[in-house]
């Protein structure tokens, strides 16, 4: 015979202004354990999402999730109008119930300006800030290149810009990049939001390291020149082909490349090369 055991639950209640909020969205979602990392929505991801659960308050503000798994965990409410809210971390046990209750509230705002060479434009630049849980916020800068976030969760923030106007591949909890290191990951934390209070965060574009890189192309020690290279952010897909940070050249004279100005970080290069017998052989490598 097999005997199945119930699994304990997180239960608490979500409230607003010391009222019940029915609907509101409730997240239980393991943390990552620092030494491997997911980047999702072009962000490292404080979550591992490799145990989540997620379920909506009732009509008295309660919520119960199951727990699968023994570990550390973080529990995220959120409900229309109001700041999200994480608490944790959580060390949980399949074998021991826990009750966790949540106040939502305004949360604090986040505002700034994108500064940028004389020649630029500062309006329409993109504003991506991220809290490491998998999800990322956007903006965009007015004419005068000001941007600001309301209703922002506590707590510490990565923020970044960028020229480019439409939307990134990733998203939906999918990472697209995964960081493994024997040493513990440092978050890129940039500025901190408060209850309350507006966080003040200028990004300076005209500043942002930018790297340069080159090479040649050799095979049994001669040049091919038979052969295109392209360079893409590392948190996107190698073969992303549809991204609009692409950028593709032909190899010059000697079997030689160079990519200018190219943003400071992780980065695919991907040699297609060309003619008998390599013809649609691609050589992918991190930089």
């Amino acid at each position: 015979a097999v005997t199945l055991e119930r699994l304990a639950r997180v239960r608490g209640r979500v409230r607003a202004n010391g009222r019940v909020l029915s609907g509101a969205l409730v997240e239980l979602v393991q943390l990552a354990d620092g030494h491997s990392i997911h980047v999702m929505e072009g962000f490292p991801s404080r979550w591992d999402q490799s145990v989540y659960r997620r379920t909506e308050s009732d009509e008295r503000g309660e919520f119960d999730l199951p727990i699968l798994a023994r570990g550390s965990f973080a529990l995220r409410a959120e409900h229309a109008g109001l700041a999200p809210l994480e608490l944790g971390p959580f060390e949980l046990d399949p074998r021991r119930g826990e009750r966790v209750d949540f106040e939502l509230g305004q949360g604090g705002a986040l505002a700034g300006r994108v500064l940028v060479p004389p020649a630029q434009d500062p309006a329409g630049v993109l504003v991506k800030i991220g809290r490491g849980d998998g999800r990322a916020q956007r903006a965009i800068t007015d004419a005068a290149g000001r941007y600001r976030f309301e209703r922002l969760m506590p707590g510490r923030y990565m923020a970044e810009a960028s020229y480019v106007r439409v939307e990134e591949r990733g998203g939906g909890f999918e990472p697209i990049e995964t960081i493994v290191s024997e040493e513990e990951f440092e978050f890129p934390w940039v500025l901190e939001i408060f209850a309350g209070e507006t966080t003040e965060h200028d990004i300076d574009l005209a500043t942002q390291d930018v790297a340069r890189v080159e090479g040649t192309l050799r095979i049994d020690g001669r040049a091919h020149e038979l052969a295109t290279v392209r360079i893409l952010p590392g948190y996107h897909p190698w073969n992303d082909t549809n991204s609009p940070l692409l950028v593709e050249h032909g190899l010059e004279s000697g079997g030689r490349f160079v990519f200018e100005e190219q943003r400071a970080g992780p980065a695919w290069l991907v040699l297609g090369l060309g003619g008998a017998p390599l013809d649609g052989v691609l050589v992918v490598r991190r930089v």
